[in-house]
């Protein structure tokens, strides 16, 4: 089976349930001017390619922010696996050192698959592809997409899929798109005042007087707004889930805490931040630059 079509025209919580009612195996691959992902449907799994320039949540970050890995252990692990000759996956040391438990891990493991789901509805003018005859293996074989940082989750209920690690995490994918869905109208309003990912803000002296009085979670956004972070960072550095970032976002503005970093010093900025190699918060500049160019040539 073949399907090709735009997301315009086909609607993406529709193409994800005919997917799954039909039990479809291939490769169902989404592209923008963001980038793409690849999602592999098979043996009662998902496996999702993140972009390869897209800026991680990375597994570490996210369980250090949950309270349950501590950065020395984080620290330690990843030297160890740097070390070694064997290729085992951080989540799988973390737990035979004992730091976390491979629940931990599953949820931990969960969010993220979820964020990348929900990452592909707040996609513009996106297109899609699915080939039944393409397995994971062309994926990793043609290179398309970041195999190193692939999620790879269970469907629940399912008992055609065995989990040698005990780290798969299960979702009813179901359930998983229609909260989705649920959450979209809210999303497309917020879109309306944070038209892309890619802004950066500068903080009021305001958000200097509140800062230490708001909640923790807060105080770290203020901070990477304060670096000149643009948004696509700050939700993949925060681990909260873009929704909550973008309210976070939104009652900021609201607030008055913060303001549109000038359009004439984006470029300066995208610099210094290179010089920092802060390489992704310099692409998202860039890609904000591109949005807004007319001419092509320009482009």
């Amino acid at each position: 089976m073949k399907l090709q079509s735009d997301l315009e025209s086909v609607n993406l919580s529709d193409l994800f349930k005919t997917l799954s009612d039909q039990q479809a195996a291939g490769i169902l691959s989404i592209t923008s001017l963001v980038g793409e992902k690849h999602i592999v449907l098979r043996d009662a799994t998902f496996t999702i390619f993140p972009d390869k320039l897209s800026n991680r949540m990375c597994l570490g970050d996210l369980l250090i922010a949950r309270g349950v890995l501590a950065e020395k252990q984080l620290t330690e692990t990843l030297r160890d696996q740097r070390k070694s000759e064997t290729h085992s996956k951080l989540g799988d040391r973390l737990v035979k050192k004992g730091f976390v438990t491979a629940e931990h891990v599953k949820q931990a493991l969960k969010f993220q698959f979820e964020e990348e789901i929900f990452d592909l509805f707040t996609w513009k003018n996106a297109s899609f592809s699915f080939d039944s005859d393409k397995t994971l293996e062309d994926i990793i074989a043609e290179d398309r997409g970041d195999s190193a940082h692939a999620l790879t989750v269970s469907l629940e209920g399912s008992s055609d899929f065995f989990d040698s690690t005990g780290l798969t995490p299960s979702i009813n994918f179901q359930a998983l798109i229609s909260e989705t869905t649920h959450c979209l109208p809210e999303w497309q309003n917020m879109q309306q005042r944070l038209s892309t990912p890619y802004l950066c803000f500068q903080l009021t002296s305001k958000a200097d007087e509140i800062t230490p009085y708001v909640p923790r979670d807060t105080q770290n956004i203020l901070k990477l707004i304060r670096e000149g972070r643009t948004i696509e960072t700050i939700v993949k550095r925060s681990c909260l889930g873009r929704l909550e970032v973008y309210k976070i976002f939104i009652k900021a503005l609201d607030e008055g805490w913060i303001f549109p970093y000038p359009a004439n010093k984006l470029r300066k900025l995208a610099a210094e931040h290179c010089i920092q190699k802060r390489f992704f918060d310099a692409l998202n500049i860039y890609r904000r630059l591109q949005e807004s160019i007319q001419h092509d040539d320009e482009r």
